[in-house]
């Protein structure tokens, strides 16, 4: 998502919400989200980047919403709009919907009545669509396993994952990543 809002032309302020996860994901993701934000500095127009910390307690997007605007309200920040990363796979889990409700109340909160809107900017693409859409370079970057298998430098794809799944049933290659 972050590459794609890049290609626009209103500001982007990247927040990234480092959730920690009982499978350890987060280890792998903080690699790659490292990784990826070296690239885009180096590959894309300017953005402003920030990060937190918080710990994976079911509603995941509860959490990264409530982080978004408390660090907006820190830093004196309104943005024109709180862009969220559910894609198609995420949108049709029906599932999901009660946690955007309340993510988006919890966004809403913050704002005295006048919450900036939340966009999907990525919500009619799929993950392989996605991963094709961007430069090889950054695809080699990413990580989208829920349960990666820790092999000594080696991280692989677990390919069992519901994220396994969508990925490699639309010929997307399973992650594979060198964490030296």
């Amino acid at each position: 998502m972050a590459w794609l809002l890049l290609q626009r032309q209103e500001p982007v302020h990247l927040h990234h919400v480092h959730l920690k996860t009982s499978t350890h994901r987060d280890v792998v993701e903080s690699i790659a989200v490292s990784r990826i934000i070296s690239w885009l500095k180096a590959n894309a127009r300017p953005f402003d980047y920030t990060m937190s910390v918080a710990r994976a307690i079911g509603y995941d997007i509860v959490v990264v919403s409530r982080q978004c605007a408390e660090l907006c309200k820190r830093k004196g920040i309104r943005p024109a709009a709180l862009a969220r990363g559910s894609n198609a796979h995420d949108m049709a889990r029906t599932s999901l919907n009660a946690p955007r409700e309340l993510a988006d109340k919890e966004w809403a909160k913050h704002w005295d009545g006048d919450p900036p809107p939340v966009i999907y900017p990525i919500a009619n693409m799929t993950k392989a669509e996605l991963w094709h859409a961007l430069p090889e370079p950054l695809r080699n970057l990413t990580w989208s396993c829920r349960q990666p298998k820790f092999e000594d430098e080696v991280v692989r794809a677990c390919g069992q994952c519901r994220t396994c799944q969508e990925m490699s049933g639309e010929s997307v290659p399973l992650n594979l990543m060198h964490v030296s």
